[in-house]
């Protein structure tokens, strides 16, 4: 993201939190451009995310732990 989510439309800004990188940039970006700690909402969905993809991570090498050896 190269520019503020206030450019985003307001209709449309929940399409932002679908990306799981634009929590984590706009958290970078108010540290680095204002100076401020990120809005508690960056960190619920970026935890949020963290979860989401270490759940599917788990049932991918669960189901795939026989072949994963000789992949290796």
């Amino acid at each position: 993201m190269l520019f503020p989510a206030t450019m985003f439309p307001q209709a449309w800004r929940w399409v932002l939190w679908l990306n799981p990188m634009s929590a984590p940039v706009l958290g970078y970006q108010s540290i680095l451009l204002q100076g401020a700690w990120p809005a508690w909402t960056v960190w619920v969905v970026t935890l949020g995310w963290i979860f989401v993809l270490l759940a599917a991570l788990t049932v991918v090498v669960s189901r795939s732990r026989d072949q994963l050896v000789d992949w290796l």
